[in-house]
């Protein structure tokens, strides 16, 4: 019986292995499933192996077994270890830790689990209810009860600190001890960032740290959705918008006030707690403003398109400063009054184009009952040029104050003539023919007048 629920197990895993192949590696055409032969066969040897050493009576180190292949694979072959090991332990009735086993459906969160020594297979795991009251998932001190978000680098999961007895946020980096330098220093670079900030706008960091190989940080968990959630839902009211924005730009420019640029400002990294007030989240690509990590490298393009500023889109890294923050706070206003970002196309590379070379369509031209101060103040947030920009988040904060309060704002809207010469800058084709039009009727027309003068002259002279 246990060895046929193995067999089944082996079955299983290189069905999903075959299926994460096909639509998880980035550098092959998923049209051409030739090109997943070498590494799934690969995978199936070095499984064999370890089912080969587990039935010799040792007792085999999923590490050691995932060093004999390339690292774009590992995360595949660790799918495939999971559950046979997680097995053979489980008939040893034996406590798996995260040194040594990861459950098959969370691989690298390094949790503990403990497996009831009858169990015939992974069949026998297969009810979620009854393999929630047979384990207990922890890491290190933190009691495992949720996961709450998965991103680019990082699985965050609902915590419960244990010592503390406080829920947490724990945020681990998804590729765990295998994970390269740079990505293990962005994940701390991340981390001390935000750590080093405390405002009631920013999400607060409790600890930093390493747990058998998988480094992670615990923060303050909101209880909420992110804006991007409330967004979902449509527009928000303009007084309910400005009343965020600002918020949200007081907890930017305390940052900028640290030497703190976030650089990925948008609705996504903004969680909403309970009682309605909005949190910065998500450092990960934070810049000190004295002696950068030197994690980003000029031409890199690091952000969210659709909210970034033309010189991130440009890649000019060494241009990106507060004005870059104060861009995107004015995108996001931009989403919360008309329910889309200033600019989003079908794909990357449009978005790019769009963010560089165009003007966002103004807020009141999709919705007129936006107000025109808080248009004006959107607007000149998304400012191509970094000098026409509010001077700091905290202009932004007090003209949006402004605004809330009743009083004029400060900035002023685009004069028609400053319009018209923007719209020949992103056409200058167009602008060019349109301008030699008007140069020849203007030389028809003097040609013109000259003609009938001469002629009135020689009648004259005839008279």
């Amino acid at each position: 019986m246990r060895e046929t629920s193995i067999q089944l197990l082996r079955l299983k895993t290189r069905m999903r292995l075959s299926r994460w192949l096909q639509f998880s590696n980035d550098n092959v055409s998923l049209n051409t499933f030739s090109h997943f032969m070498n590494p799934a066969r690969d995978i199936d040897c070095i499984c064999d192996e370890f089912e080969a050493a587990w039935q010799a009576g040792d007792v085999p180190r999923v590490e050691e077994f995932l060093a004999k292949i390339d690292e774009k694979h590992r995360p595949a072959l660790l799918q495939a270890l999971m559950p046979l090991d997680l097995t053979y332990r489980g008939k040893l009735g034996e406590t798996i830790n995260s040194g040594n086993a990861i459950d098959s459906e969370e691989a690298g969160s390094g949790l503990e689990v403990t497996l009831d020594s009858d169990a015939d297979g992974p069949e026998h795991l297969a009810s979620s209810a009854t393999r929630a009251a047979k384990r207990v998932k922890y890491f290190g001190e933190y009691e495992l009860l949720s996961e709450i978000a998965r991103g680019g680098m990082g699985v965050v999961y609902k915590a419960r600190q244990v010592k503390l007895n406080r829920i947490v946020a724990l945020k681990m980096i998804l590729s765990g001890e295998f994970a390269g330098s740079e990505a293990v220093q962005r994940f701390h670079s991340e981390a001390e960032s935000a750590a080093n900030l405390d405002h009631q706008g920013i999400v607060p960091i409790y600890e930093i740290g390493e747990h058998e190989g998988q480094h992670y940080f615990s923060m303050g968990f909101i209880d909420g959705p992110s804006l991007q959630g409330k967004l979902n839902a449509g527009p928000m009211p303009a007084k309910e918008a400005a009343r965020l924005c600002r918020k949200i730009a007081e907890a930017v420019a305390y940052a900028h006030s640290k030497n703190v640029i976030h650089r990925d400002l948008k609705p996504a990294n903004v969680l909403i707690d309970g009682n309605g007030e909005p949190k910065v989240t998500d450092f990960g690509l934070a810049k000190k403003v004295e002696g950068d990590s030197g994690l980003t490298r000029t031409g890199a393009v690091m952000g969210t398109p659709s909210y970034m500023p033309p010189e991130q889109a440009l890649g000019q890294t060494d241009r990106i400063g507060p004005a870059a923050d104060v861009y995107s706070l004015g995108a996001i206003l931009y989403c919360m009054l008309t329910g889309r970002p200033p600019f989003q196309a079908a794909n990357v590379v449009d978005t790019l184009k769009q963010v560089v070379d165009n003007e966002p369509i103004t807020p009141r031209a999709l919705d007129s009952k936006i107000p025109l101060d808080l248009e004006t103040i959107c607007l000149k947030c998304l400012e191509k040029s970094q000098p026409k920009r509010y001077a700091s988040a905290e202009a932004l904060v007090e003209d949006l104050t402004r605004y809330l309060d009743g009083r004029p704002i400060a900035a002023r809207p685009v004069s028609q003539t400053e319009q018209a010469w923007r719209w020949c800058r992103r056409h200058p084709a167009i602008a060019s023919a349109m301008l030699a039009v008007v140069a020849l009727l203007m030389v028809s027309v003097g040609a013109g007048f000259w003609i009938n003068a001469e002629r009135r002259l020689a009648n004259q002279k005839t008279a």
